[in-house]
């Protein structure tokens, strides 16, 4: 059996706060101390009642550099006109060759009314 912690780093009452990226990427780290095997959490734009992950190739490579065996693993990079799908793709391999082939990438259509309309 395996576990997986995820987290999207939302704040308590949402919005954004610096020390909450801290707590999470440490949670993820101690996370694969205690023996979970994967890490995700997704792409997620204009919406911090749930996440503040904009970012998550950004974690990925603070985090492969941090652990050894844990899979990374981006749960969804919206593919819209902001994320031509070559362009995920490098992203991707590179965290992969950067974290010994440890990367795992999900891909998703937004749904959030604020993302589409702030990306056109």
């Amino acid at each position: 059996m395996r576990f997986v912690m995820g987290s999207e780093a939302a704040a308590a009452g949402g919005g954004y706060t610096p020390e909450r990226y801290h707590e999470m990427l440490e949670q993820a780290v101690y996370a694969e101390e205690v023996g979970f095997s994967a890490f995700p959490n997704s792409e997620q734009h204009f919406n911090p009642e749930i996440s503040m992950t904009s970012a998550p190739e950004v974690l990925r490579g603070y985090l492969a550099a941090k652990t050894s065996t844990m899979r990374l693993r981006v749960a969804s990079f919206p593919l819209l006109t902001f994320n031509h799908p070559l362009k995920v793709a490098e992203k991707a391999a590179t965290l992969d060759v950067i974290s010994n082939g440890r990367i795992e990438i999900g891909t998703a259509r937004s749904n959030n009314p604020r993302t589409l309309k702030a990306f056109e």
